[in-house]
């Protein structure tokens, strides 16, 4: 869903309207609203559709709808995230997620341990000059 855009659209003149709209007289909100763009200036700034109190709110959120039988793609789909990142967060409890746990290390032996996975052995093994 698109939303027109207004002969006034700026950043300032949205925080305005919306701190207006919100009860705050236009005189204050237009005050509240240019200390926010300086505060910004510059920058991009993101506004979510969704609101969790933590990342981790949102994360067992995720985890619950692919339990209940949602699929990934879908569930990516709804929290503005990739197929590959909703994986992520639902085996980040799981071992098998932290390179660096001991049935990791199990599985690919002590030495291993350290070593960045997904590289090749020759990654490894290629010394540099200091």
């Amino acid at each position: 869903m698109t939303r027109q855009i207004a002969a006034d659209d700026s950043p300032r003149a949205v925080i305005a309207r919306v701190l207006s709209r919100a009860g705050l007289p236009e005189d204050i909100a237009a005050g509240y609203a240019e200390m926010i763009c300086t505060e910004f200036a510059g920058e991009d700034v993101y506004f979510a559709l969704r609101r969790w109190q933590t990342l981790e709110d949102r994360n067992a959120e995720i985890r619950a709808a692919v339990r209940a039988g949602r699929s990934l793609r879908l569930v990516a789909r709804e929290h503005s995230l990739s197929k590959s990142q909703v994986q992520r967060i639902v085996g980040s409890g799981s071992a098998s997620s932290n390179p660096n746990s001991e049935s990791t290390a199990k599985k690919h032996g002590p030495e291993d341990a350290d070593k960045p996975t997904g590289l090749s052995p020759a990654w490894w093994t290629t010394s540099s000059s200091t």
